[in-house]
């Protein structure tokens, strides 16, 4: 059975992987109608019918979301956001060489935070923290390289210990559980 932090970790992964394919695959040939900007081959942004790659900030639409993210010498790099329409921001991060570098936030749609880590270079590294939509923390843990590592703590909805696991260049170790004591 998969452990609860595995599949949060799989589903923000699941986020970028979405953002980022849609945006960058290689073969790409895809026009931003706003600003006729496109993606060769090489993988590197063009404004239409220009040889140079594109240097400015790059702000789009995608299903009823908010693109914006800056473009230098035809790689993302600098501030990424993805917001409503109504200006609630849902991811906020840096980006250097189309790469995901440094603190990344992931808010709910009600603009509670829902998570906030680092990134290396596409990988997960360093502390990062999950919450509920009531603000209250739901799981804690380590990325080393884009492996859990150490010890992870996850907690109920009401912020009580449930379980705590170890693990070692991504394996699980240990976890210990814990039941909630249940009022009468």
């Amino acid at each position: 059975m998969k452990h609860y932090s595995y599949i949060a970790v799989r589903k923000l992964f699941l986020k970028l992987v979405i953002i980022s394919s849609l945006f960058f695959t290689a073969a790409c040939n895809h026009y931003y109608s706003d600003q006729h900007i496109e993606i060769k081959v090489d993988g590197l942004i063009y404004k239409v019918g220009h040889d140079d790659p594109y240097t400015g900030r790059v702000i789009d639409t995608l299903q009823n979301k908010v693109l914006e993210y800056d473009v230098v010498n035809g790689m993302k790099n600098g501030e990424f956001r993805l917001s409503s329409i109504e200006g609630i921001v849902s991811v906020y991060g840096s980006i250097e060489d189309n790469r995901n570098i440094g603190e990344w936030k992931y808010y709910y749609p009600n603009g509670q935070l829902e998570s906030i880590g680092n990134f290396n270079y596409d990988n997960p590294h360093g502390k990062w923290e999950w919450y509920y939509s009531n603000g209250s923390i739901k799981e804690t843990g380590t990325f080393l390289n884009g492996n859990k590592t150490g010890t992870w703590y996850r907690y109920s909805w009401e912020g009580t210990l449930l379980s705590i696991t170890t693990y070692d260049e991504g394996e699980k170790i240990n976890e210990v559980k814990f039941n909630p004591k249940k009022s009468v």
